[in-house]
């Protein structure tokens, strides 16, 4: 029986956790060296394939490592640029308040400003929160405590100061506590001190969306539409913060000043009117 002249042994290992195996192989031929040529070209076959697969293995792990090394410097690249967003948020809701401050101190100035030049936007006009320095161009008619009573005759001595030059100026009324106009309503005299006679309907205005009233038995005020309700004062939409009403009576109770009503929840305020100055 004729013998193998190669004997070939092969035995895997790994050398490392990857899933590939490392081969080592053990090789004996018996064939004597002028025969054996063909039993190392058979060595040679298969030791190069063996080397061109580990070749292959290689720069599989080698890509691999620069996927990887690429994947982690786009994840540290994204954290950085979190951290620089959180910092600048950090700024932001920092300098929030000063920020919030700058803009009001320049609405101010614009306000105070459109003010001083010109008057006639606040033809049927409702305004909260308002500066009295943004009437330095008015004269002030009238100041007493919600605590006094608004007569007939105030009416008529306001009249008199008012249309002294026939002249139609722009009149404020409205609730003042310490520099602060709470709420102020403006419109040409005529608007402001014609008298009505519907309790439950107030008179709009030519000029724009502003409703007044004054009804000499219960009370004046103006109103952002025409429903009202006097009771004395307007109890129409107990909620609506652009509602002004104070009573003719001596009842101290009934005063409105948006959603605040009642003395004890008036009693701190003035009512004021303001009239254009002329040449403004």
């Amino acid at each position: 029986m004729q013998q193998n002249p190669l004997e070939l042994k092969i035995n895997t290992f790994n050398l490392t956790s990857s899933p590939e195996k490392f081969i080592c192989i053990s090789t004996q031929c018996q064939e004597k060296r002028d025969q054996s040529f063909g039993c190392y070209e058979q060595i040679m076959v298969v030791m190069n394939r063996l080397i061109k697969k580990h070749n292959q293995i290689d720069q599989l792990h080698f890509d691999k490592i620069i996927e990887i090394k690429t994947f982690l410097s786009q994840i540290q690249q994204k954290q950085q640029k979190k951290i620089e967003l959180l910092e600048i948020v950090i700024q932001i809701r920092n300098s929030e308040s000063d920020l919030k401050q700058i803009i009001e101190t320049i609405q101010d100035q614009k306000s105070v400003s459109k003010n001083q030049t010109n008057q006639q936007w606040l033809i049927s006009e409702i305004l909260e929160n308002r500066s009295v320095q943004e009437f330095q161009n008015f004269t002030l008619l009238y100041e007493n405590s919600f605590s006094k009573p608004f007569t007939n005759y105030s009416y008529e001595q306001i009249l008199l100061k008012v249309f002294q030059d026939k002249k139609d100026q722009i009149v404020c009324i409205g609730a003042k506590l310490n520099l602060n106009l709470k709420l102020i309503g403006c419109d040409l005299a005529s608007e402001v001190f014609s008298l009505t006679q519907n309790a439950y309907s107030a008179r709009k205005n030519k000029n724009g969306e502003i409703y007044w009233y004054w009804f000499s038995s219960k009370s004046f005020g103006f109103s952002p539409n025409r429903n009202i309700a006097l009771n004395n004062i307007d109890e129409e939409d107990p909620f609506c913060e652009l509602r002004f009403s104070y009573c003719t009576t001596k009842n101290l109770e009934d005063r409105r000043i948006g959603s605040l009503k009642a003395y004890k929840n008036t009693k701190e305020y003035n009512l004021v009117i303001y009239m254009l100055k002329e040449n403004n």
